[in-house]
């Protein structure tokens, strides 16, 4: 896609995942243009750069209207975000290209208690009954202004900053389960809210493409087939196909049976875990890419040389150096979810799926694994055996390489631990495994408790031989006839 947009002069709007691939992208878009001696301007624009003055939609409306007035067979190449590309009034690029990489992130849901608040809301947004469902479309009342981005940011701390973002966005269509808003005042139950945007809104653009990976397990691809089935035209390639590929062997580690997640990681018994796994890495010299979820973090800094990054690094080829990679990850469903769940006809293990499964294939995918050429070995460590399958039907599907092993991590002695079910857990749950982590943890401190005795006898024993040895506690006789102390 970037190579295209090189040769073919035009004016494009390019849509990236993150602030960083923005100028990895802005970097490889320069080369290749000079390769090629094409004239073409790259714009990176972001919230992250220094010396830019004004926020990213008015500096990108300038350069829009700054194209307008030069000639219309100039070639330039403007780079956003997703998130700028999800705010935009469309009517800003009528005439550009749009190219989107990755797949962005167009559902947002939750729910808000608005019991003494729900007049406000009535007072900006009507409702209009979805016929057959207990839901509701938002809309903005005629009479009364849409709030602004500096209103909504001004109500951050309230419940209500998330809803009304999407609801005051012209892009998004946004429903609620009510039919009234009066109804809120009168139920204790928190409202939840759904909304979606729709790439139809950029019709009026010369031209929309987006490319992505595994797009047919998104949540966005099961939107798309509900909504706008008829409008949006979704063409499955193998981009692949035809390319020459060296089937690496990877070995796909994991260290437990049980999958993790954020709040047991929190607790004494995923902190073990986590403990646990970090020690091994260091005690391997693990030095390739890592990640884990914020909570999970600290538990691996400073232990071993490896490069930490984000989660989500889909697009980049900025680690494609690495043999090795480290996930310690979770992306469930969240309560958050049970709008997008009623919705879209979906359930906790779809959700698991299309984020926390796509998030660890397209890390790992970000290693050497990513050069065709490379047919060495690439090793993985996952935290758990769930995970390890999932990547390896996801490797073995994509054509990447059918030579997978998945490894047990045995030495890390948390294989055999598991954890109380919830309700976003795959099945029926996990039972306490037969040894209590308590009682494991006991006798691992006993064993650390029993070396250490052993070391200081062996060291104590070295010096009695070697005459240097100096007993504890009471000095000894000649050491009081030394310095003149009385002896008893």
């Amino acid at each position: 896609m970037l190579d295209e947009m090189i040769a073919e002069p035009g004016r494009y709007l390019l849509c990236s995942p993150r602030t960083s691939l923005i100028d990895e992208q802005a970097v490889y878009l320069r080369g290749s243009a000079a390769a090629l001696d094409q004239a073409v301007e790259i714009i990176p624009i972001h919230s992250a750069q220094k010396g830019q003055r004004g926020d990213v939609l008015r500096r990108l409306r300038d350069v829009v209207r700054e194209s307008a007035a030069t000639s219309r067979d100039d070639h330039r190449i403007v780079i956003v975000t997703h998130e700028a590309l999800l705010t935009l009034d469309p009517s800003t690029i009528a005439g550009w290209h749009v190219r989107i990489d990755e797949t962005p992130n167009i559902i947002a849901s939750g729910s808000m208690r608005i019991g003494a608040t729900w007049s406000s809301l009535d007072r900006h947004y009507a409702l209009e009954p979805v016929e057959g469902t207990a839901w509701a479309r938002v809309v903005d009342r005629d009479d009364v202004a849409r709030l602004d981005r500096r209103q909504i940011v001004e109500d951050d701390a309230t419940t209500l900053n998330a809803f009304r973002k999407a609801a005051s966005n012209p892009n998004r269509t946004t429903f609620v389960d009510l039919r009234e808003w009066r109804d809120a005042g009168r139920s204790r139950s928190p409202v939840r809210w759904w909304s979606m945007w729709s790439f139809t809104t950029l019709e009026a653009c010369a031209s929309v493409v987006m490319t992505a990976a595994s797009f047919s397990d998104s949540i966005a691809y099961r939107s798309i087939r509900k909504f706008d089935a008829e409008r949006v035209e979704v063409v499955e390639m193998n981009v692949s196909a035809g390319t020459p590929r060296a089937h690496p062997n990877v070995l796909i580690h994991h260290f437990t049976r049980c999958s993790g997640s954020t709040t047991w990681w929190e607790g004494d018994e995923g902190s073990y875990c986590l403990v646990q796994i970090s020690r091994h890495l260091e005690r391997i010299g693990f030095d390739g890419f890592w990640a884990a979820n914020e909570a999970a973090v600290p538990y691996f800094r400073h232990r071993f040389n490896g490069t930490r990054c984000q989660p989500k690094q889909a697009g980049t080829n900025s680690l494609i150096h690495h043999t090795a990679c480290s996930m310690t990850y979770s992306n469930k469903a969240q309560n958050s979810d049970a709008a997008s769940i009623e919705v879209l006809g979906l359930d906790n293990e779809a959700i698991r799926s299309a984020r926390e499964e796509e998030d660890v294939f397209q890390f790992v995918l970000r290693g050497a694994i990513r050069d065709a050429s490379y047919g060495g070995t690439y090793r993985v460590y996952l935290h758990d055996w769930h995970q390890a399958e999932a990547l390896s039907r996801r490797l073995c599907a994509s054509g990447i390489t059918n030579n997978i092993e998945i490894v047990p991590v045995v030495e890390a002695e948390v294989l055999d631990v598991q954890r109380p079910a919830s309700k976003h857990d795959r099945g029926a749950g996990s039972k306490i495994g037969p040894e209590a982590l308590g009682d494991r943890v006991a006798r691992k401190k006993a064993r650390d408790r029993a070396r250490g005795e052993q070391r200081r006898i062996a060291a104590r024993e070295e010096k009695i031989a070697a005459g240097t040895y100096r007993r504890r506690g009471r000095p000894r006789k000649d050491e009081h006839q030394r310095n003149g102390t009385p002896g008893t």
